[in-house]
Formats: structure tokens, C-alpha cells, sequence
């Protein structure tokens, strides 16, 4: 595998994140799922930025085509988009594998210098080796169902192999098969969300953490202190790592997660009916006026349970049309009309209130 291509690629944001060439973590307002790549392992703006998919795909991260430089592409279902650029555009690659439940990784898995995809379905792996749709070539267990998967190239020999974190453990494998693990170390905390990459270059991918919107990077896979650790980006995006120039070193990014959209307004409580005219006299001559219909329109003019006109109705402080409120609120407008010093029952209801006796 070219040293471009050594790079594990995030695999899913869904519930934890690995890059390396696994899983990242977890599904993306006004940012509709940007991306943001950084092509330093350092605290600053982001080199790179666009959109690509919808806000809810997974991510998933690899070198699709060989060339050495990692480029996003998104999980919808059990759908892939895949794009061969860091830019907004159409898919250059479509197709379908696994199930919707499924977890995606990616990694080289027979180390072509071409990363492709696969899932794991509870401890189960079902790797493929081409971007596209059709039977596993691999097919094995390793880990236990909770566990988060990562990938990487744990031992530098071009071929990316499985992995998993279980709390602040990692237990890597260095080949694509069912077994025990190689190496067995701790490194963050148990909240952390797991990262792989090739942090400085040398061809092997080794594991790091973020935590809120700080990166912590270590350049062996074992237990200790991280070698790099610094600020990107806000505690709420979504970690991704990629090589994004083709250098051979992997760097970090993130995935702007939408805000979610505000629960709306409730609806304003009725307000009690208090009227200075009884309540049976505006039902009285809404029966007159409208067949005692408060929702009634009929397209001539008049609207409501007392046939108001717009202007009336506007006139006194009500909104839209009489006839898109309430009986309550409509008598309520009733009454601010009465108590004008120029309207009284006979110039505003004559008929009705003739025969109501109303004066």
C-alpha cells in the first residue's frame, strides 16, 4: 500500500468514532452536515470545507480510488455515496451492502492501496473488496457485540486489519480473521471517542481520543501519555481523521452536527370567555346568523358564527379570517364591537336581532 494509502479512514459517525480506516461515530440547521478538514494535527481554522450528503447519512471515510488521499463519502440506509474529491458534487461511486442496522468500516483490507468497504452485524465482520454491491470475501468473528470497532494498519504491512475499543481498551488484530488480539493496551478514558490514523507518517496507524473538542494522539499503540494533543473545532461536531492531501500523514476533522430544530411553541391556553352580554344571547344569534356554524364560509363575504365582514372583524383587533378561530374568540371580537360608541345590535346584525328582540 502507497504511504498515502497506509491511513485508516473513518468509518461511521453513529456511536463512537475510528478512523485509521474504521468507524468514525455518529450520524449530523444551518450547517447541514459540513465537513471541516484540517490538514495539521494542531489547533487552528479549517483548511478544507463543504457539504456533502444529508444531515442524518453516516460517515464513512477512505481512499476509494487508489491515489493516496482520503475523501469522504456517506452511509444512507444501506446505500453509499461515495466521492473521490473533498468538495460538494454527485457521488462518484452508488451502491448497496449489508443491512440499514449494520456498522460500516472501511479499510485495505488485501492491501491494494484501495480502501473499500464493509460491516459489522454484532461481533460479525462481512468484508468486501471492491466498492459495490454483491457477497462478502471475508467473512469471521472477532469481539463482543458492544464493543466499537476500529481499523488500521497496526503492524505497517500495507494491509488494514480489524480492531475494537471496549471502554478505554483497545484490542487489535493483525489480520482479518477470527482470534485473539496482538495488542492489548489502554489508552483515554472510557467516554472518549476512539480515532486511528497514521499521526506522524511511519506507516503504521495507531490510536488517539477526543474528548469535548480536544484531540488526544499517540504515535504507538500502547498504553501512555498522547504525544499531540490540542483544540479543533466545537465538543458538539462529529470527529473525522483522513490523510486529505495525500502526504501520508493522517489529519483530523469534523463533521458540524445540525442543531436540532426548536420544539414549537405551544398553542396559547383558551383564555376563560368573560363577557358583559350572555353567552346564550351570541349563541342565539349565531343560530340566526349561521345555523350556529363558527367555522362556516361561504364565499360571500361573510365569515363565523356571527357573519362577520374582514374589515369588521380587523377593524377590532382579529387576525386572519372570523371563521379560522374559535367560538370564544369570535364573541370576544363581538363584544370589542358592541362596545364601539357607533355600533349598536341593529346596524351590525338587523335581521337577527330583530327577531332575538335585541336593542
Amino acid at each position: 500500500m502507497r504511504a498515502g494509502a497506509r491511513i485508516g479512514s473513518i468509518a461511521t459517525l453513529a456511536i463512537a468514532m475510528a478512523a485509521g480506516g474504521a468507524l468514525l461515530a455518529s450520524p449530523a440547521s444551518a450547517d447541514d452536515g459540513r465537513k471541516l478538514l484540517r490538514t495539521a494535527n494542531a489547533g487552528g481554522e479549517a483548511d478544507i470545507e463543504f457539504t456533502f450528503g444529508r444531515p442524518d447519512d453516516t460517515v464513512v471515510v477512505g481512499d476509494w480510488n487508489g491515489s493516496g488521499t482520503q475523501t469522504v463519502g456517506v452511509r444512507r440506509g444501506d446505500r453509499y455515496f461515495i466521492r473521490n474529491d473533498n468538495s460538494a458534487g454527485f457521488a462518484d461511486l452508488d451502491f448497496n451492502y449489508g443491512r440499514d442496522d449494520d456498522t460500516p468500516v472501511v479499510g485495505d483490507w488485501n492491501g491494494s492501496g484501495t480502501q473499500t468497504v464493509g460491516v459489522r452485524r454484532g461481533d460479525r465482520y462481512f468484508i468486501r473488496n471492491s466498492n459495490s454491491s454483491g457477497f462478502a470475501d471475508l467473512d469471521f468473528n472477532f469481539g463482543r457485540d458492544d464493543d466499537t470497532p476500529v481499523v488500521g494498519d497496526w503492524n505497517g504491512d500495507g494491509t488494514q486489519t480489524v480492531g475494537v475499543r471496549r471502554g478505554n481498551r483497545f484490542l487489535l488484530r493483525n489480520s482479518n480473521s477470527s482470534g485473539f488480539a496482538e495488542l492489548d493496551f489502554r489508552f483515554g478514558r472510557e467516554d472518549d471517542i476512539p480515532l486511528v490514523g497514521d499521526w506522524d507518517g511511519d506507516g503504521i496507524d495507531t490510536v488517539g481520543v477526543r474528548r469535548g473538542d480536544r484531540f488526544f494522539l499517540r504515535n504507538s499503540n500502547t498504553g501512555g501519555p498522547a504525544d499531540v494533543a490540542f483544540d479543533f473545532g466545537q465538543s458538539e461536531d462529529r470527529a473525522l481523521a483522513g490523510d486529505w492531501t495525500g502526504d501520508g500523514t493522517t489529519t483530523v476533522g469534523v463533521r458540524r452536527v445540525p442543531e436540532p430544530e426548536p420544539e414549537p411553541e405551544p398553542a396559547p391556553a383558551p383564555q376563560p370567555l368573560s363577557t358583559t352580554v350572555d353567552v346564550a344571547v351570541w349563541d342565539a344569534l349565531a343560530e340566526c346568523e349561521s345555523n350556529g356554524n363558527w367555522q362556516i364560509n361561504t364565499g360571500n363575504g361573510f365569515y363565523g358564527g356571527l357573519q362577520f365582514m374582514v374589515e369588521t372583524w380587523r377593524s377590532v383587533g382579529g387576525t386572519g379570517y372570523p371563521h379560522e378561530h374559535s367560538r370564544e374568540e369570535q364573541i370576544r371580537r363581538a363584544e370589542i364591537l358592541l362596545a364601539q360608541p357607533w355600533a349598536t345590535w341593529g346596524n351590525q346584525w338587523p335581521a337577527c336581532s330583530r327577531l332575538l328582540g335585541l336593542s
